[in-house]
Order: structure tokens, then sequence, then C-alpha cells
């Protein structure tokens, strides 16, 4: 269940980015069409000194709209990995077990064989 929920939300998260990149992608040519052509109905001509420098300004202005999605991105990244972070340092801690003065090895291997085929290999060469 809670992993069905994860990859529900992620599926939403991911569409919301694709819709809001194509929004931004979109709306920057709209925004530059829609300002040019309100300019021109005002009354005020429309020529190259006008338009050349308004797209420029415009597509100055796109760059760090552009890079929103991906701000809002990490935001929410970095907020998810809070609470995970903040719910993990929230648990009542195990109890300490001191193995260290018990002076019991942490592993012990008996008449154990270890094989690797690379080693075949090097052994064969020499």
């Amino acid at each position: 269940k809670i992993r069905e929920d994860e990859v529900s939300w992620l599926k939403y998260y991911q569409y919301f980015l694709a819709g809001l990149n194509c929004n931004i992608f979109i709306f920057t040519n709209v925004i530059s069409v829609a300002t040019l052509t309100v300019y021109a109905l005002l009354g005020h001509p429309l020529d190259a000194q006008i338009i050349f420098p308004s797209l420029i300004l415009f597509n100055m202005i796109v760059w760090p709209v552009l890079h929103f999605p991906e701000a809002v991105s990490r935001f929410t990244l970095a907020y998810v990995s809070a609470k995970r972070l903040n719910a993990f340092l929230r648990k009542e801690e195990l109890p300490f077990v001191d193995r260290i003065k018990s002076r019991s090895p942490f592993l012990r291997i008996e008449s154990g064989h270890f094989h690797h085929p690379a080693m075949d290999a090097l052994i064969t060469e020499d």
C-alpha cells in the first residue's frame, strides 16, 4: 500500500512537471506575441526598432522562467527528504550493544575456501 501511494505520487509529480514545462514553453511565446499585439492595437507603430529589442528582452526573461520547474522540483525533493529525515531522527533509539568489550570476534571463518574466476587466469599465466 505504501509503495503504491509513493508510485502514484511520483506519477502525479512527473505529470505536473511535464505540464508545467509545456505551459512555460507555450506561454513564453504567447506572452511575447500578445504583448506586441496589444502594443500595436494601442496605435503604436511596430517596426524593427521595437520588435527586435522587445524579443531579445522577452528571451532574457525566459531563462529564469524556464528554470522555475527545476526549482520547484528541487524544493519538493528537499521537502520530502527533510520529512523522511525528520521521521527517522525522531524514532526511538535501539538499545546499545557493547560487543567490543566482550572480545568475541565479529566474524569467524573456519576451513574456508574462496574462488574467483578471474584469479584462475592470473594463476595460469604465471
